[in-house]
């Protein structure tokens, strides 16, 4: 649990914290935060660095530590998403069901390739659900906006689709009987592509709000975020993969010519952004993946982030990664591919 939350945390610089005086504060993190982490877990008491954003850095005590993570981290990138559900005790307009909300939104990411990096958690008054989406690496501010947005939005298409069908309770329902929007009772964070001073923050979770326990870190698989984003930035369409044929010359073609580049990638290329590649024959793998990336059509920027996530999950430091893909860049340049 406790790697879990140093995952959540990573690149933070500060973290809110629940004070004496009854509301959350802004605090600065140590460089090592396994400490804090392992007395919010217990709920001890603790001292802590209170820093508000116009005023003196100093050090308050707090009788039982509860801590909230921000997204985007101090470096702007995001490590992690989420959707906060707020049910009954919020009043008419919680919703009447989180639970089944939550359950909606797990279908959903099941169904984009994504469950395995999901975090899912009761809220402190048992009622709600916070749901946590761990990115393969760190991922820029819109595109971890454009593919959670992407992510709810296919949770609402199946909650109308219930609704439609079998005339069950919506996902999304309020209390007074409304559907709730993203942003009232359904709470996105990052809420948008601006990031505010410190970010957005939602309360880590302890072991017994967990819906499940955690025997390890909760990641998603890049390659299926990475078409998430790409398929949320198209307006959600969503695409199937036929069965490639070869042609004369011998290449495998598709027979939808509405395949998208990250359909057309390599089987090996999947592996690497997955961290299936062993050490003796990463940087191979991380300059064929880039190639083959770029060489399918996927934007220079999306290639890149995904090389840089499949390596960080192979292990192999970023500048390595880098440079492989500048090498890739270069090769297919002077090939006249791009």
């Amino acid at each position: 649990m406790r790697r879990t939350l140093l995952r959540i945390l990573d690149g933070s610089q500060f973290a809110n914290a629940m004070m004496n005086w009854g509301s959350r504060g802004p605090i600065r993190l140590p460089d090592d935060p396994s400490e804090l982490l392992h007395l919010h877990l217990s709920g001890a008491p603790a001292e802590v660095s209170f820093a508000p954003m116009h005023g003196t850095q100093q050090r308050k005590h707090v009788e039982s530590l509860s801590l909230a993570a921000f997204c985007p981290a101090a470096d702007g990138l995001a490590r992690w998403v989420s959707v906060d559900l707020d049910g009954p005790s919020h009043g008419d307009a919680g919703l009447a069901d989180p639970a089944h909300a939550a359950r909606v939104i797990i279908s959903a990411a099941d169904g984009a390739g994504l469950a395995d990096g999901l975090l899912i958690a009761k809220s402190r008054s048992g009622a709600g659900r916070h749901l946590f989406l761990l990115l393969p690496g760190p991922v820029p501010l819109d595109n971890a906006a454009i593919g959670l947005a992407g992510l709810v939005a296919r949770a609402y298409r199946l909650a109308a689709a219930d609704v439609a069908e079998y005339g069950a309770l919506h996902a999304f329902r309020r209390v007074d009987g409304a559907i709730a929007e993203p942003g009232e009772s359904v709470e996105l964070i990052p809420r948008s592509t601006v990031k505010p001073a410190r970010g957005w923050s939602l309360v880590l979770p302890v072991a017994s709000q967990l819906i499940e326990a955690v025997e390890k870190v909760p990641v998603a698989d890049a390659w299926h975020w990475a078409r998430l984003v790409a398929e949320s930035k198209r307006g959600f369409p969503r695409q199937t993969l036929t069965t490639p044929r070869t042609s004369s010359t011998g290449r495998r073609k598709y027979a939808h010519s509405n395949s998208t580049p990250l359909e057309r990638i390599d089987a090996r290329t999947r592996l690497f952004l997955s961290g299936q590649v062993q050490p003796g024959g990463r940087n191979r793998a991380c300059f064929s993946a880039a190639a083959n990336l770029l060489g399918c059509g996927v934007d220079a920027r999306e290639a890149e982030e995904l090389v840089l996530a499949g390596a960080s999950s192979c292990g192999l430091p970023a500048h390595e990664a880098r440079a492989a893909f500048a090498s890739a860049v270069g090769v297919l340049q002077r090939k006249g591919r791009r």
